[in-house]
């Protein structure tokens, strides 16, 4: 059949797709929409990550090891929670929102000490730390 000349919004796959159901064959597509975790799920998601860190503790096993296993890629998400636990395990905080200059300082090194034993050299940018370091004092 022969394409009539309609602009289909690009903006909607689901819509375009519809619209090339409807004109070849005349059929409608139904389209499930996925629902939103519920309040439950995501408390016995976090009590199941509660008893696996109890268990890997109790078993002496590293979150390393575990890391080293999974072997997940690098996001600005994951590297802050590596920063968070070495923030934890020096001040037993565990965020940044109301570290001291100090705090941030001392944890900036050991992380960077960490990542130049892996071979990542890079320095801390200047100014947004002394930006960073003036909105903390």
């Amino acid at each position: 059949p022969q394409v009539s000349e309609r602009t289909i919004p690009t903006w909607s796959v689901g819509y375009m797709l519809q619209e090339i159901a409807n004109y070849y064959v005349g059929a409608t597509i139904t389209t499930m929409k996925t629902e939103s975790k519920t309040s439950q799920q995501t408390n016995a998601y976090f009590l199941f990550q509660e008893w696996i860190a109890t268990e890997m503790n109790a078993q002496g096993i590293s979150l390393s090891w575990l890391v080293t296993q999974i072997q997940p890629r690098p996001t600005k998400t994951s590297l802050h929670e590596v920063f968070k636990a070495i923030l934890l395990s020096m001040y037993g905080k565990d965020s940044t929102r109301w570290i001291s200059r100090e705090e941030l300082n001392e944890c900036l090194e050991v992380y960077m000490d960490a990542l130049a034993m892996i071979g990542v050299h890079l320095p801390f940018p200047d100014a947004s730390k002394k930006a960073l370091l003036d909105y903390y004092s």
